[in-house]
């Protein structure tokens, strides 16, 4: 078996508390052949450097692809006109490629199974931040397979988990007297080169676009991202929403609470819709990508309708029990388990402990 990680937005941290850990159990596997590694030189707080290297020098399956030649923004955003790059991967022929790339045209030209390494956190459970999911197609919101439940003793775990992720979620907020909608600010760090799929990529301009689309008497309650406000100056955000009071506010309680009081949430990128699947909110949809039907999402304020309750149940079962991939547990089976979204009862019952564990 041939491995092939194509790693063009990989953060140190993420390489760290992700990949290593992979790598490190997967050059242990005897039916693992080759591990190929593509990455590059840090730039933009994305690639690798000495310290993410230096654990894995002696790992002898590994073999690195270091891009490190010409603008290093083109292997962020257009992987395939770097020179040699589609030629390498032909080479290598992997079995199974991972990638984490903001870039998905690029992978689309890869030979056999691709699987993108997306976020595994699914508010208000709590998960911890190194568990991942494996995407055939990233970004790709609610997407899961048409019939499908959990085993009816493992249901009966998951709906405990429900039941103490609503006990956290609902109290601490307070249903405004009018319509509201909830808006997350995805994070604008230069890092985050998903951005450029969200349908704005400066806060302001997504408020501004907003109250011009919103009735009057609809509020707008805004919770920006810790990344911002530990990274940016986001002064003119605030003095933006300063400058409309009756309109807008800034939310002081976090984007739990401010989904449980509002009468409706903005989707783009980012965690607020699974904020609004779990509360049962009508979501108000802005962004590129396309929104599973069971989510009723829509772009009309005033023909918006909450989501399919059951089909949000049965999306959180399989997400948290079914895909979590938690990379201190990888082995070879369960990689291609996850790659073809068949996992068994055993790879379930071990994310429930696991979740259970971090809830407890």
């Amino acid at each position: 078996m041939r491995l092939f990680f194509y790693l063009p937005v990989i953060t140190p941290r993420w390489f760290e508390t992700v990949v290593t850990p992979m790598l490190l159990r997967l050059n242990a596997d005897p039916w693992v052949k080759e591990i190929h590694v593509m990455a590059a030189p840090l730039w933009r707080n994305t690639g690798v450097d000495g310290p993410q290297l230096e654990p894995l020098i002696a790992q002898e399956k590994l073999r690195w692809h270091i891009v490190d030649q010409g603008d290093p923004a083109l292997f962020r955003t257009h992987g395939a006109a770097v020179p040699g790059l589609i030629e390498t991967v032909a080479g290598i022929n992997p079995d199974l490629t991972l990638v984490r790339s903001s870039d998905f045209a690029t992978p689309a030209l890869f030979p056999r199974t691709v699987r993108y390494i997306m976020e595994g956190a699914a508010a208000p459970f709590a998960t911890d931040p190194s568990w991942v999911v494996l995407e055939e197609t990233p970004l790709s919101c609610g997407a899961m397979p048409e019939v499908w439940n959990l085993p009816e003793d493992l249901a009966a775990r998951m709906d405990a988990l429900w039941a103490a992720a609503a006990a956290r979620f609902g109290p601490v907020s307070i249903p405004l007297s009018r319509p509201s909608l909830a808006v997350s600010l995805p994070c604008e760090h230069e890092d985050n080169l998903f951005l450029r799929h969200a349908a704005f990529q400066d806060g302001v301009a997504l408020l501004e676009s907003l109250l011009a689309r919103l009735p009057e008497e609809w509020r707008i309650e805004v919770c920006d991202h810790p990344l911002n406000r530990l990274h940016g100056d986001r002064s003119a955000l605030e003095a933006f929403v300063a400058a409309a009071p009756d309109r807008m506010g800034m939310a002081g309680h976090g984007a739990e609470a401010m989904v449980a009081g509002a009468s409706a949430v903005l989707t783009d990128q980012g965690e607020s819709w699974m904020l609004a699947a779990f509360a049962g909110k009508p979501m108000l949809h802005l962004g590129q990508r396309a929104m599973a039907p069971w989510m009723k999402a829509g772009s009309d304020p005033a023909e918006l309708t909450g989501p399919d309750r059951d089909a949000a149940r049965r999306w959180f079962g399989w997400h948290l029990a079914a895909r979590l991939l938690r990379p201190e547990a990888v082995e070879l089976g369960l990689l291609l388990r996850q790659a073809r979204g068949q996992p068994t009862w055993e790879d379930m019952d071990a994310n429930l402990d696991a979740l259970e564990v971090l809830g407890s």
